[in-house]
């Protein structure tokens, strides 16, 4: 979220484990648009803020990528939601059989031959339940929302629209809809 903000011309930011996407508006001209001016400044607001949030040291990398179009992005995004599931199943079978005695030699062994399919048996078994969050990853995109302010010339009470950040948990399906709903708005 502190990217969205910072970054004012982030549109759609998409994280999963240790990952920050951030889609920047077609229209912005920030750093005048070098990627590795945006690149560096990004991976800095991430690691800052998530320093000051955890109290300890973090560090992230950054980099960009140049999308001729929205569908190139949704592209982009789609194999980071796929990456982040399979990572995320991997990851939980791999800490069932660790929690199940196999040391971690023999975990990894054991994990490289199985299919996903079978990687989600184990992670039955072992009934380890995963937050959807952590197999998908979450975006933020910004929303209007209706608002009664105060005029102070008037004294009145009138209806307004204010935009802010919307955290969305990544759904299996839902995400493509979600962000070609915020790159279309960007046009």
């Amino acid at each position: 979220i502190a990217q969205a903000n910072e970054i004012g011309g982030a549109y759609v930011t998409y994280s999963q484990s240790d990952e920050i996407s951030a889609v920047l508006h077609p229209n912005t001209l920030m750093f005048g648009r070098r990627p590795e001016k945006l690149a560096s400044i990004a991976a800095g607001i991430a690691s800052a803020e998530f320093s000051l949030c955890h109290g300890s040291r973090a560090v992230f990398d950054g980099r960009c990528l140049t999308a001729p179009s929205a569908d190139s992005v949704l592209d982009y995004l789609s194999w980071r939601v796929a990456d982040a599931r399979r990572n995320s199943i991997h990851s939980a079978a791999y800490w069932g059989l660790r929690h199940g005695g196999v040391s971690p030699r023999a975990a990894e062994s054991q994990l490289k031959r199985m299919s996903q399919t079978d990687k989600l048996a184990l992670i039955a078994e072992y009934c380890i339940d995963t937050p959807d969050w952590a197999m998908a990853g979450f975006m933020v995109t910004w929303g209007d929302f209706d608002h009664i302010g105060h005029n102070p010339i008037t004294g009145e009470d009138v209806p307004t629209t204010r935009r802010r950040e919307v955290v969305t948990t990544i759904q299996r399906d839902t995400w493509r809809d979600l962000a070609a709903a915020a790159l279309a708005e960007a046009k």
